[in-house]
């Protein structure tokens, strides 16, 4: 092959995917466009990868076998550099290409020279290769999230805001003349490097979506070792990383592509000044994102860091009414990053037409009453709708034991989606609980929504087992299991109990023994003293006599 005329590199980082990344090799080789080269790095394995790697023999494929661990951004950043196709396309060790997939995107950007990626929709795989037909199991992401329409630069930029990554990494096509701009994926982030770079991308170049599945995106749910299985740890980073992100996009986007993106998410939709756009920045930023309050500590640094700046700050006075007063407030204001589902609900409303939820017409509730375990939510309709879907918690598993609907002060009915019913109670075994009210709804309707005594579930599988509501960790877990666990806990207590006891009386029978070897030895001290002292007055006594 021609390295001179390679059009495409495809890169593929192996780890540990011994039981993958046969197949995901499989299917680059049998791509329907054959002017690429396929490199495959393995990151000192520990299972049979390499092995599996090397029973490919194809004259396409160029392998490296890595003596030092690199990690998933840097082990990107080496087959990036080691490419030499006009573009770059990437794909997981565990994850499948369609046949067709090469010779769609490169038809796409050969005739589209202003575009700088090209994406596709995705399905998700489970680790028996299964298509998920239903919510995955191990993840908060809904089935059709990669499944997005194009949208303006704005528009992607709003979408990322409030709704968070829905690019399909391994669906991504790039110029590779973007990474010599733009530079290579932030090693400091786990969770969300490629969220950061379509960021960046977006932020000066279009995108482009195929709209057709052309890849199988896997989820390992029962080992959780990819970053998107949804365990602790990996939440927690996702807050922590999507901060940053955002951050970064706020300080860096142009006004005339904030203005096309958030214009709908003003204050004053006439604002077009400097100083009236860093006003609807901070106020965009202050009234949530994704992760709720996250976004919060952005607005507020930004509001010190510009406090000496006379135009944004007489701004913010004459123009939004906003002063330093209401500024303390917020400062003022209980915020955790870290708990933040106990400190603010995020809440979001789906508007229906033609069957079918608006994302892009969705809102923010941002006007949350919280009474102890009581919530009130209200909202005004943002258009003409057949109904509304209600999210009334984003992210955790939840109970509501009742629940009422109001449009303009009258009462509706209102349904539970996805929920489990148990003794008058909802449960909602999922990290995406949702309600719906079926009936028209006009534009400017004021919509109100009162929930009684919600608890948050620890995770987002629930059972019920003997009457009681058990949460448990692991996923399909039998009654049975739950009940062998529940036993060998109360033993492992009764044991410890014991032999916290059996310490006890030890301790006690050595301290009265020590006691006992003291008193005996002081008796025996005495005594001896006293002994001693009579020999001496004896002695005495018959030297004088």
């Amino acid at each position: 092959m021609d390295s001179n005329n390679i059009k495409v590199s495809v890169i593929i980082p192996s780890y540990n995917h011994q039981l993958f990344i046969g197949k995901a090799i499989e299917s680059v080789l049998s791509q329907d466009y054959n002017n690429f080269e396929l490199i495959v790095a393995d990151d000192c394995s520990k299972d049979n990868s390499v092995k599996v790697i090397n029973s490919f023999t194809d004259y396409r494929l160029r392998k490296f076998f890595l003596i030092k661990n690199l990690g998933a951004t840097e082990i990107l950043k080496f087959l990036i550099k080691k490419s030499r196709g006009k573009y770059i396309a990437l794909l997981n060790s565990d994850d499948i290409w369609y046949p067709e997939k090469l010779k769609k995107q490169v038809e796409y950007l050969d005739n589209n020279k202003d575009v700088a990626a090209c994406f596709t929709h995705a399905n998700f795989l489970n680790e028996d290769g299964e298509v998920y037909t239903n919510k995955c199991s191990s993840s908060s992401m809904s089935l059709d999230i990669f499944n997005q329409y194009n949208r303006s630069r704005g528009s992607w930029l709003n979408k990322f805001y409030y709704s968070g990554n829905c690019l399909c990494h391994p669906s991504v096509m790039i110029r590779k003349i973007i990474y010599d701009e733009l530079g290579y994926y932030n090693g400091g982030l786990r969770q969300l490097p490629d969220f950061d770079y379509w960021i960046r991308l977006i932020l000066k170049y279009p995108i482009y979506i195929l709209e057709e599945v052309l890849v199988n995106h896997r989820i390992l749910s029962k080992s959780g070792e990819n970053t998107s299985a949804s365990t602790d740890e990996n939440c927690i980073r996702d807050k922590l990383e999507f901060s940053s992100i955002i951050q970064m996009m706020m300080e860096n986007i142009d006004d005339s592509i904030f203005i096309e993106g958030f214009k709908d998410n003003f204050i004053r939709k006439d604002a077009i000044t400097k100083e009236e756009l860093f006003c609807e920045k901070y106020f965009i930023l202050l009234n949530g994102c994704l992760w709720g309050d996250v976004s919060r500590d952005i607005a507020i640094n930004i509001y010190i860091k510009n406090i000496y700046n006379e135009n944004i700050i007489k701004c913010f006075k004459e123009v939004y009414n906003y002063s330093y007063i209401d500024f303390y407030k917020e400062t003022g204001r209980n915020n955790d990053l870290l708990d933040l589902p106990a400190k603010k609900v995020l809440a979001k409303a789906y508007f229906i037409v033609d069957n079918k939820f608006l994302e892009d017409n969705s809102l923010i509730i941002d006007d949350i009453k919280q009474d102890n375990d009581n919530f009130t939510y209200s909202f005004y309709s943002n258009m003409n709708s057949s109904g509304v879907r209600i999210d009334l918690i984003d992210g955790l598993g939840i109970l509501v034991e009742n629940i009422s609907a109001f449009i303009n002060d009258n009462p509706v009915s209102i349904k539970a989606l996805n929920s489990i019913s148990f003794d008058n109670k909802e449960i909602f075994c999922t990290l995406d609980p949702q309600y719906h009210i079926d009936i028209n709804i006009k534009k400017f309707d004021h919509i109100k929504i009162i929930a009684q005594n919600i608890f948050f579930l620890n995770s987002t599988n629930v059972q019920i087992v003997d009457g009681e509501i058990i949460e448990t960790d692991v996923f399909n877990q039998t009654i049975s299991e739950l009940i062998v666990k529940m036993i060998d806990r109360e033993t492992e207590l009764i044991k410890n109990n014991i032999d916290r006891e059996t310490e006890l009386i030890k301790n006690n029978i050595d301290r009265e023994s020590k006691l006992n070897q003291n008193i005996i030895d002081y008796e025996n001290l005495i005594g001896f003293k006293l002994i001693k002292k009579l020999n001496q007055v004896l002695i005495k006594f018959k030297m004088k006599s």
